[in-house]
């Protein structure tokens, strides 16, 4: 609940039994005018801030994630898909179980890898012929963990996605061996290799 006037520039409210202090400032240079909002809360312990951001977000939010795509200009653009659950996918079950029990413990696992120094990152690559579901078990996935996905479709997009990136996105780069633009799947490693070389 607010403790301040409506309309007014900041105030004071409570959240889960949390106070919290807010504050509005309007942009003064935009061609179409926008609020900033802060909000700052007396407390250490994050689930708080995550649960107000939750309970903030709009119903047709909270039954859909962001897909963004990044291609050679940076961001092409972000649009809202509906959640699907790992039932809908046809893939085998002890791999959609292994996923996700890989992914449940390494999101509570950052306090384990800052202990040791190891950086608190996951790199999985999924591999198969086109249709065999691994863009589908991607957003099943992504919708079963709260992840938000950013496709990445060329090198120079994976700068941008990387700098635009924040905790809840799950970073797909697809088709991994043709990213770089001069490989294609239609050629030999022997045909290849002399290109790359910049040969004749």
């Amino acid at each position: 609940m607010a403790r301040s006037r409506p309309g007014s520039a900041a105030g004071f409210g409570v959240y889960d039994g949390v106070l919290f202090k807010y504050s509005k400032a309007k942009a003064a240079q935009q061609l179409a005018p926008f609020e900033t909002i802060t909000v700052s809360f007396l407390t250490r312990d994050r689930g708080v801030v995550a649960r107000f951001l939750e309970d903030c977000r709009p119903e047709e939010h909270r039954n859909s994630l962001t897909v963004t795509m990044y291609t050679v200009g940076g961001s092409a653009g972000a649009l809202r898909r509906r959640k699907r659950s790992l039932d809908t996918v046809f893939v085998d079950r002890a791999i959609k179980q292994r996923l996700v029990e890989r992914f449940k413990w390494f999101l509570g696992a950052e306090t384990w890898h800052l202990s040791r120094g190891i950086p608190w990152k996951l790199g999985i690559v999924l591999h198969g012929p086109p249709g065999t579901g691994k863009t589908s078990l991607i957003h099943a996935l992504a919708s079963d963990l709260g992840f938000d996905i950013k496709y990445i479709k060329s090198l120079h997009g994976l700068g941008a996605a990387f700098l635009s990136g924040r905790p809840g996105d799950l970073f797909v780069i697809e088709d991994i061996d043709t990213i770089a633009g001069s490989l294609s799947r239609d050629e030999s490693p022997a045909d290849a290799w002399p290109r790359r070389l910049g040969a004749a």
